[in-house]
């Protein structure tokens, strides 16, 4: 079921972050795989290659297409289902079922990501980008939800962390600023990058929401940071930045500075996060040094 070389990094993403107990998850995947495919009537079930975090896989049900996605995350993986359910109709991924750690979802088709139009048609990407935070905003906040404020994700700066402490410095004065000027705060995607948004027929899907209340203005950040490592292998790369938050800035109506400033700030957390999970944190601290050349 798990190819040890083609899902090395789930495997060992898996690992990692939960030592034993992901072992053993694991380990109980076909079995957890076999149930829910009786419980479901799925057939023709194949695991996607580019695996991370959880198990995905590509299944038919009773001739639909469908994803099934098994995480060891309980809790990550309802805040998607719960953040899945108000995105309804405002351009996220239909959720057709949710039990404790699965998910059962429509599956865009063809599905090819944005990551395909990287770089080549970069200025179209960001556009497309733009139109689906544009769509997700304009869905309601839940009266009772249990979803993360972003002041509550943005505390993890406050720790003790291997970043120097004039980086962590400014990262803790802009989120203050930023944090405290936020206009409407609204239901974030979190995650939104290349990966995450799926061509499906004449348009377009957003995947994996990760569920956060603020910014508007946090949710292009993903989408700017990517495609990892594509985006800083190439010539000059501070250009493409500067060309997606010149447009995001237009499309969307939002302030250059307050999307440089909270790059800046998102790249410091996902630095920290790096950290935490024992990865590799290179691609983050070498973004917020690119972020320094633009105006």
């Amino acid at each position: 079921m798990l190819d040890p070389v083609l899902h090395r990094r789930f495997i060992t993403h898996t690992t990692t972050l939960y030592g034993d107990a992901g072992t053993a998850w694991l380990q109980s995947l076909p079995a957890l795989l076999d149930q829910f495919a009786s419980q479901y009537a799925l057939t023709e079930l194949t695991p996607l290659i580019d695996l991370s975090f959880n198990y995905v896989a590509s299944g038919v049900q009773q001739g639909n297409p469908i994803i099934i996605k098994l995480g060891f995350n309980e809790k990550a993986l309802a805040k998607e289902a719960a953040c899945l359910h108000a995105f309804k109709q405002h351009g996220g991924v239909s959720l057709i079922a949710h039990e404790p750690g699965m998910l059962l979802l429509q599956r865009a088709c063809p599905g090819t990501s944005l990551r395909s139009t990287f770089p080549h048609h970069d200025s179209e990407a960001t556009r497309i980008t733009c139109q689906q935070v544009a769509m997700l905003h304009q869905s309601p906040i839940p009266s009772s939800h249990a979803f993360y404020d972003l002041s509550d994700i943005l505390s993890v700066l406050d720790q003790p962390l291997a970043i120097p402490t004039l980086v962590l410095v400014r990262a803790r004065q802009l989120r203050d600023h930023l944090l405290a000027t936020t206009p409407h705060p609204v239901l974030l995607h979190g995650d939104l990058h290349h990966d995450n948004v799926l061509r499906h027929e004449d348009g377009w899907l957003a995947i994996d929401p990760k569920g956060f209340i603020g910014d508007p203005v946090f949710d292009v950040c993903a989408f700017i940071h990517n495609p990892m490592p594509d985006l800083q292998q190439i010539d000059q790369p501070a250009n493409i930045i500067s060309a997606r938050i010149q447009l995001c800035s237009d499309i969307l109506h939002m302030d250059k500075q307050r999307i440089l400033d909270w790059l800046y700030v998102k790249s410091v957390l996902c630095w920290a996060w790096s950290l935490d999970g024992n990865l590799d944190p290179s691609y983050f601290s070498t973004f917020t040094t690119l972020l320094k050349g633009i105006q």
